[in-house]
This record gives C-alpha cells, sequence and structure tokens, in this order.
C-alpha cells in the first residue's frame, strides 16, 4: 500500500526473493491480514494480480493446529505475532521479517526489511 518509510525497502525484499536471491514465506493468515487491507483501496482484480505475484515469488505457509497450540504458550500481547513465531520455528527459517520487531520475542533473529536488504546488499 507504500506506506511512508516501509514499501521501497519491502519492494526490495519481494524483489530479493523474485530473483532467487533469498526464499520467502508467508503465512495464510498474512494473506489474509493483506487482503483485507487491500480491499480498502484496491478491486478484486487488481488485488488478484498482486496474489498471483505474491504466490510465484513466495512460499505460502500452513498454519497447523500445532503452531496454535504452541503459540498459545507464549508471553506475547498479540496472538497473531505468537503463531508467525510457532510457524517460523517449525519451519526454521533464518529470520523473521517485519516492520515490527519488537513485537517478537523468539530465538530466530527479527529484523526489519530494511535490516535485510542491508545484510543482502552491504557488503562493505
Amino acid at each position: 500500500m507504500k506506506r511512508d518509510g516501509f514499501w521501497q525497502s519491502s519492494a526490495q525484499v519481494l524483489k530479493a526473493c523474485e530473483i532467487g536471491t533469498i526464499e520467502g514465506s508467508m503465512t495464510v493468515q498474512s494473506f489474509l491480514d493483506s487482503t483485507y487491507v487491500l480491499h480498502k483501496e484496491l478491486n478484486s482484480q487488481k488485488i488478484n494480480i498482486i496474489y498471483d505475484y505474491l504466490s510465484l515469488i513466495l512460499r505460502v505457509v500452513e498454519i497447523n493446529g500445532e503452531d496454535l497450540r504452541k503459540a498459545c504458550s507464549y508471553d506475547y500481547s498479540d496472538y497473531e505475532d505468537a503463531v508467525q513465531t510457532a510457524v517460523a520455528e517449525r519451519l526454521e527459517v533464518d529470520y523473521i521479517v517485519t516492520r515490527n520487531p519488537r513485537d517478537f520475542k523468539n530465538e530466530i533473529p527479527v529484523i526489519t526489511p530494511v535490516e535485510l536488504i542491508k545484510k543482502l546488499y552491504d557488503k562493505g
């Protein structure tokens, strides 16, 4: 949605996924949440185009019952963040990439899109 301060680096992360520099994953819940936000400003046809693009470059990951159960045991104020953490742990990802890392408390490093782009491209 081109939110100031976020969309440029997020677009770079998606481009890195598109060209195969990194492998990106997105939970089914994240697709649902994104669609909810997109429907506020875009029509269904445009959302379908976005979904088709994202599903080509990102692995869409299911959330299972064990993820939900494990998330309940976390001391998170936001249950959806806890679910994202449980899925990330199950998949053994290298990073959780979010614009709001302070809400996550786990062993997996949590970084912003800007931080990920710096890790990928700032070798000096």
